[in-house]
């Protein structure tokens, strides 16, 4: 008989086969959002409405990856991960592309608005870092948490408009990834002693942020967005936008923003969100070098910021 696990994330629940240290354990329970379990995968996906890229394919309600010498996913229909192990993987792998793109997989089938962004919580609400990959998203929610915020979710976040048309975010896992590097230059050595190797041959590690006073579990109100940029001012700067410049840059970090374009409805919703985002909460653009000096200076600045804006409610 096989053995599952319990847990909770993007407000959803989940059983798996596999244990996954990353998530929130909850209770047993019959009727999972989300069942995740190992067995056989197809080798691809059949029929004309296919996207096929170097290691995954895309199809209405389905999704095949294949990571070399770790696993196969199958992602299908918002509520099932099948996952076939190569007999060479480690679980640190397998499992870190199993709450990456296999898990994000479920939550776009299932019609989630999702941006390429981390976030913490303050006063009560949701401040957004959106930006690209590298770009400092993790490492600036890492720091905020070092100054007693919490986290809400890194690299994704997942966004909805509740019955009253109100923002909402919903908040991922208490995990957070970062390189080796950017842990020792910012001394953030009490999260580096717990830091999970996400690969064998990476350089990159897995927080597991257990202590209540470092994560959220509530979904929170919208309250702010940042949109993170790396370019060479001549001065950090942080710059207020206007909705409509505000919207046409948050569309660039809707995940998978190519793959809706096949879906004129699904497309439209997206980028409606976007509108909404940027005509009801303010959105400011970070301007900053690169480099660990540039990104230290700029986090002092940004949370000078929060905290002025925070004394003024």
């Amino acid at each position: 008989m096989k053995h599952y696990y319990f847990y909770h994330a993007f407000g959803l629940s989940l059983s798996s086969e596999i244990l996954l240290k990353e998530l929130v354990s909850t209770e047993d329970m019959t009727t999972p959002d989300i069942k995740i379990t190992y067995g056989k995968v197809p080798k691809e996906l059949d029929g004309n409405n296919v996207i096929t890229k170097v290691r995954n394919q895309i199809a209405p309600n389905q999704f095949l990856l294949h990571v070399d010498k770790i696993a196969r996913y199958y992602a299908c229909n918002g509520n099932r991960i099948v996952v076939e192990k190569h007999p060479e993987a480690d679980l640190s792998s397998l499992v870190l592309f199993l709450l990456g793109p296999a898990l994000t997989a479920i939550l776009c089938q299932r019609g989630y608005f999702l941006l390429y962004a981390s976030a913490i919580e303050q006063d009560g609400k949701a401040i957004v870092f959106v930006g690209s990959s590298g770009v400092g998203k993790s490492t600036t929610a890492t720091a905020l948490v070092d100054q007693g915020y919490k986290l809400l979710s890194d690299n994704i976040c997942l966004l909805s408009v509740d019955k009253s048309g109100e923002l909402i975010l919903t908040p991922s896992h208490p995990f957070i990834k970062l390189w080796k590097d950017t842990l020792e230059a910012f001394h953030t050595h009490r999260f580096l002693d717990g830091a999970i190797p996400l690969r064998p041959d990476l350089k990159k590690y897995g927080v597991i942020l257990s202590e209540p006073s470092h994560y959220s579990q509530q979904s929170l109100p919208l309250k702010k967005v940042y949109i993170l940029q790396n370019k060479i001012p001549e001065l950090f700067k942080i710059e207020s936008l206007n909705p409509t410049l505000a919207a046409d840059l948050l569309v660039n970090y809707i995940y998978h923003y190519s793959s809706l374009k096949s879906d004129s409805k699904e497309l439209e919703y997206h980028l409606d969100i976007c509108t909404m985002i940027a005509n009801r909460v303010p959105v400011s653009l970070i301007e900053r070098f690169e480099g660990d000096k540039p990104l230290k200076e700029s986090i002092t600045l940004l949370i000078n910021e929060l905290v002025h804006d925070s004394n003024c409610l």
